[in-house]
Parts: C-alpha cells; sequence; structure tokens
C-alpha cells in the first residue's frame, strides 16, 4: 500500500483530525532506517534540489520504521521555515506513530545545521520524548542539486 500524505484541520468543535490530502510512490511495506533512504525519498517526492524556499515535512513510522504517513509542516523564505514543537506533536500522536524524523532543506546547497536547527532538534527531541515518541533523527538536504544530506542521528548532534 502507497504511504499517504495527511494535513490536520479542526472540526467545527475545534477539535483536531487529520485528512488525507494525497498518494506517494512510497509504499508502506519497506524499512526507511537510514538518512540516505529517507533523503532519496523526499527529494524525489519534492523536488527538494529545486525549491526556492525551506520546507518542513514530518515522517511517521510505526516501530517497525515502516512509514505510516507525510506531514508537510512549514514553507518559509530562503533561508528561514518555522513550525511549533505543538504543531509536530499533535500530528505525530494523532496518526499514532511510534517514530519520526524531521526533514527540512537548504536552498542554498549547504546542509550544515545552523544555531536554530540545533536547538530547534533538542526542543523537538524533548517534547517526543516526554510523551513516548522516538525522535528517530532530523536531516537537512542540501539544495541547488548538490546532493548533499545532514542527519544530526549520523553525525551526533543534537
Amino acid at each position: 500500500m502507497n504511504v499517504r500524505e495527511y494535513d490536520m484541520y479542526v472540526n467545527e468543535y475545534r477539535i483536531p483530525y487529520l485528512a488525507a490530502v494525497g498518494d506517494t510512490m512510497v509504499t508502506d511495506d519497506e524499512q526507511y532506517n537510514s538518512p540516505q533512504k529517507i533523503a532519496d525519498i523526499i527529494r524525489l517526492l519534492y523536488k527538494v534540489d529545486i525549491l526556492p524556499e525551506e520546507h518542513i515535512w514530518m515522517l511517521a513510522f510505526d516501530t517497525r520504521m515502516h512509514m505510516i504517513g507525510i506531514f508537510e509542516l512549514s514553507r518559509g523564505s530562503s533561508n528561514q521555515s518555522t513550525v511549533s514543537t505543538n504543531q509536530i506533536l499533535q500530528r505525530a500522536l494523532l496518526c499514532g506513530a511510534t517514530c519520526i524524523v524531521l526533514v527540512h532543506n537548504h536552498p542554498s546547497g549547504d546542509p550544515s545545521p545552523s544555531r536554530e536547527d540545533i536547538s530547534f532538534t533538542e526542543a523537538v527531541k524533548n517534547a517526543m520524548n516526554i510523551c513516548g515518541i522516538e525522535f528517530s533523527d532530523h536531516i537537512i538536504i542540501g539544495g541547488a542539486n548538490k546532493k548533499k544530506y545532514y542527519s544530526f542521528n549520523e553525525s551526533e548532534v543534537g
């Protein structure tokens, strides 16, 4: 089965719920346990190498690292995009994720994390830890056709 893209909405009582907004060509029978594999999937699905502004995605996984959903959390400017920890946590809980990975792009081509990226990663990791959801990684993909990525997990930063 293909992994679905989801968005969060609120009903007339302001109760949040998820709705599928699209299908991907990614199947849920594969394990996505390497940053390279995740970076390749996001590049393929969203043409990250040619995006002119930063985007942030959350990938939700079950206990066996099978992807259960993708969320586009934010679109920003050429060098910044923002999302709150609360927004991430709500979506992770609503979809039943036991693990998440964050991915965002740097249109400049340099995937090195900024100070803001590092502090944001720490805040999300702490929030997920409190709720019992594993924060597996935060991957920054270099745009401008550089084919580079930075993994906080591989680099042991954050």
